[in-house]
């Protein structure tokens, strides 16, 4: 049919020809979740390789100077029969977040997050080191909105 194709795969090894696409969005994707920069390196150089040239990347990821300024350390929400906590701690460049999920006391579940967090200039010099040309950067989806906890590049394929 004409309707979208969904695919799960390794975004660092896309199972597309090169220069497949038009665009290519990533909204808050395993970018900054790997050990080192070299994973998202991967990742953008793949993103290079699919997208034709003159394409738009968008690249969705949490706006640094929100997320140091505002992070919440801990947080507890009741979800149903379960009680979903958080704990989170900026270390260096990164938030190191656990969650536990328990069910009248007793953990049913526990597992850590960690993500990097990029300043504009460290992604901007990072994708444009890649084969893009950023052409804008935004801080919400929303034009209004008065929260800037996002931080959205969009750019093009060189």
């Amino acid at each position: 049919g004409g309707g979208p194709r969904y695919v799960a795969a390794d975004q660092r090894a896309l199972p597309f020809a090169t220069s497949s696409f038009d665009a290519v969005a990533c909204f808050f994707t395993s970018f900054g979740y790997g050990e080192s920069v070299d994973h998202d390196k991967l990742i953008v150089e793949e993103v290079r390789r699919v997208i034709r040239r003159g394409g738009r990347f968008l690249l969705d990821l949490p706006h640094a100077e929100y997320v140091r300024s505002h992070l919440v350390p801990e947080s507890s929400e009741a979800r149903g029969l379960f009680v979903v906590k958080c704990s989170r701690r900026l270390v260096g460049n990164r938030v190191e977040k656990t969650v536990v999920v328990s069910e009248g006391g007793e953990i049913k579940s526990t597992w850590r997050e960690s993500v990097r967090l990029y300043d504009a200039a460290e992604v901007t010099t990072l994708i444009e080191s890649l084969g893009f040309r950023t052409n804008s950067s935004h801080s919400s989806f929303n034009p209004v909105a008065t929260s800037h906890d996002r931080h959205i590049v969009i750019s093009e394929a060189t």
